[in-house]
């Protein structure tokens, strides 16, 4: 034998059963600034995008205003320490060329003891330029 029974089960609300005017307000309302506020919250968003970008671009621009003064003062100082330069600014100088018989080039990795150590002088009969 079977024995079969029929429920109806259904949902009621805590409301008690009908659905009012104003709770369908409160849920438009509600759903409404949840969709404004997700709208400012982009809008904000795109707003700190957008200055990121330009504070980027300022960056690049730098960068490049940087490395051109920086090729300028790198072919300043190549310029400068030319050879022929040197050459020239120690004759304005006074200074003698390391070339001259009068420089005596000292190898200091062959001296071992203080004793091994050689000083040599030369008296100058003239004035010399300051």
């Amino acid at each position: 034998m079977v024995d079969v029974t029929f429920q109806r089960i259904r949902n009621n609300s805590l409301e008690g059963g009908d659905h009012s005017a104003v709770s369908q307000v409160v849920k438009w309302l509600l759903l409404g600034s949840c969709v404004l506020g997700l709208l400012i919250f982009s809008a904000s968003i795109r707003g700190d995008i957008l200055e990121l970008q330009y504070q980027i671009q300022d960056l690049t621009e730098e960068n490049e205003a940087l490395i051109s003064a920086s090729d300028v003062l790198r072919a300043e100082y190549n310029s400068i320490t030319a050879p022929q330069e040197l050459a020239k600014a120690s004759v304005n100088l006074g200074l003698i060329s390391a070339n001259s018989a009068e420089v005596l080039i000292i190898d200091v990795q062959n001296l071992k003891t203080a004793k091994d150590q050689l000083a040599l002088s030369k008296t100058q009969n003239g004035v010399l330029r300051e």
